[in-house]
């Protein structure tokens, strides 16, 4: 019994295919399992995230059941946690004076000692008794013990203080308090390159970045690398003890030569020493020895985006520092500017004029290429048809295909092709193809394929990928097809998607989360895999916030 691995059926559930952990959960027999405290306590995560999703009754019911399988759990390897989740549902369900009584055996439990956690997670159950004892104030002296004892957990604190909202929020108890032990913020930076390496200019902004990265606890920094006012900052950051995080338009080596190189030997030694600091370098493409503005879009877009997915993972803050100069920076910075302000995160806008000439001979020209495109691919597979009899193949088209193309075709994508049961599609904004795969799916769902005359059991796996592609054209100027690697990526990885769920690569979750995105969220769903040119490949569940 259990041939899926639990962590499998939680890392599930924690991607936002809560359905498909709940059916492998119980497929495989754990569900039955009344003797073991791990599959016990499994169930009252997923019952309890069955809960939270729900309204009335169905949430009482799902809670309650939650915390029995909890409680069950307990009874047979008694641990803090268990026993501060059952705290929590029972102050979630209204029953105050239980989750009194529980809290308490919680904080009496742990000052017995011998509790085998982190620093950390024993002062984040003790500060969640406390909030369920209506102790505010002890409960800030174990989160303050907590961080002075473990204070670059970022992920732990951040599930800590989500818990600690959810348990505010229903109390009618205000947050602000949690504001001291929120995560360093991230920060998305981009910049011109008219800053001489030592002059005023750049003396001025390496002071201002330091006292901006100390008066915001900036933690995290994501952009470019080019010469100016992108290196200064990026050193200021790593200096700081940050984590740098590159995003390149194309590989280090081509970036170099264009972003850097033209302003001089200095800037190139500063670039080569700040790749050996970074915590990671994103290569957006492989385009050689032009500049392409696509592949700078792309990679600016998808810098944004992974900032204010990192500050979204932490429950903390992005912000936006542009450096412009007089006139008021390029086309790309504005461009950058203009996205963020759509999410309504905070910008800091700071001018520092120019004290470097830059002959427009000294840099590569912007080359739009005929054939490439930006482009948002999703493959949509319907999974299970290949049990059907020959006879069933044209109910099933008529029942589940043919209004899913419908749909499909409502959305106007630029290239369309269908295989069988599987769609790989494109289109030109990644919040359409999301738009697009959503109601795709919430169709699919609605089906009720035993009453359509079809008694197999199909599922739905979606993925989703954001890159520079070539497209090839008919004669009507209508896209047939996408070209190169990057387009073969979204098939590629439909075996790793989670059924159910909308899978993404980075790309795609980085550029729909940059001008900001109401009510969703993006989830790690594990491990990197890695694609057909041996690179890793990071994917995030998009789920309901």
């Amino acid at each position: 019994m259990g041939g899926t691995p639990l962590p499998t059926i939680t890392a599930l559930a924690r991607s936002g295919a809560l359905d498909r952990a709940w059916a492998l959960f119980c497929d495989n027999g754990y569900d039955r399992i009344g003797d073991d405290p791990a599959p016990l306590a499994v169930k009252g995560r997923l019952l309890k995230d069955f809960g939270l999703r729900a309204e009335g009754t169905v949430r009482t019911l799902h809670l309650s059941r939650a915390e029995a399988a909890y409680a069950a759990a307990h009874s047979l390897d008694p641990q803090p946690w268990l026993l501060i989740n059952m705290a929590t549902l029972a102050a979630l369900q209204g029953e105050n004076d239980r989750a009194y009584t529980l809290a308490e055996s919680v904080l009496v439990r742990l000052d017995a000692g011998n509790v085998a956690e982190t620093p950390w997670f024993i002062a984040a159950t003790r500060a969640e008794a406390h909030v369920i004892r209506n102790d505010i104030d002890n409960a800030v002296r174990a989160l303050s013990d907590g961080a002075a004892a473990d204070n670059q957990n970022w992920s732990d604190r951040a599930t800590t203080l989500r818990q600690l909202k959810l348990l505010l929020a229903h109390r009618g108890l205000h947050t602000d308090w949690l504001l001291q032990f929120q995560p360093p913020k991230s920060v998305h930076f981009a910049g011109h390159l008219g800053i001489g390496p030592e002059g005023a200019p750049a003396v001025r902004l390496r002071d201002d970045m330091h006292a901006l990265i100390k008066d915001e606890n900036i933690g995290f920094g994501y952009g470019a690398l080019a010469a100016g006012a992108d290196i200064i900052i990026a050193e200021a950051l790593a200096d700081s003890g940050a984590e740098l995080h590159l995003f390149l338009s194309t590989s280090t080596d081509d970036f170099r030569k264009q972003s850097v190189a033209p302003l001089g030997l200095g800037w190139v030694r500063r670039f080569d020493a700040l790749l050996d600091r970074a915590t990671s370098i994103a290569c957006a493409t492989d385009v050689k020895d032009e500049h392409e503005p696509l592949a700078t879009a792309l990679a600016s877009e998808v810098a944004m985006g992974a900032a204010a997915l990192n500050a979204n993972a932490l429950e903390s803050e992005a912000i936006q520092l542009l450096v412009l100069d007089e006139s008021g920076g390029g086309a790309n910075t504005s461009r950058q500017g203009s996205l963020w302000q759509r999410s309504g995160r905070r910008q800091i806008r700071w001018q520092i004029v120019r004290d470097t000439a830059l002959a427009d001979s000294d840099l590569l020209p912007d080359r739009i290429h005929p054939t490439r495109r930006l482009a948002a691919m999703l493959t949509i597979d319907i999974g299970g048809s290949d049990t059907l009899a020959e006879s069933q193949w044209a109910l099933f088209a008529s029942k589940v295909l043919g209004p899913l193309a419908e749909i499909i075709s409502a959305f106007h994508p630029m290239a369309k092709t269908l295989s069988g049961a599987r769609w790989e599609l494109a289109f030109d904004e990644v919040e359409t193809a999301l738009n697009a795969a959503r109601t795709v799916r919430h169709a699919f769902d609605a089906v009720d394929t035993a009453k359509a005359g079809l008694p197999v059991r199909f599922w739905i796996k979606i993925s989703c990928h954001f890159a520079l592609v070539h497209v090839l054209r008919n004669t009507d100027e209508t896209v047939l097809s996408l070209l190169g690697p990057e387009a073969r990526l979204p098939t590629s990885i439909l075996p790793y998607a989670v059924t159910g769920a909308i899978t993404a690569t980075e790309p795609f979750a980085s550029a729909l989360f940059a001008g900001g995105q109401k009510g969703l969220r993006a989830e790690f769903v594990g491990d990197p895999i890695v694609n057909d040119q041996g690179g890793p490949v990071r994917l995030f569940a998009i789920k309901a916030a």
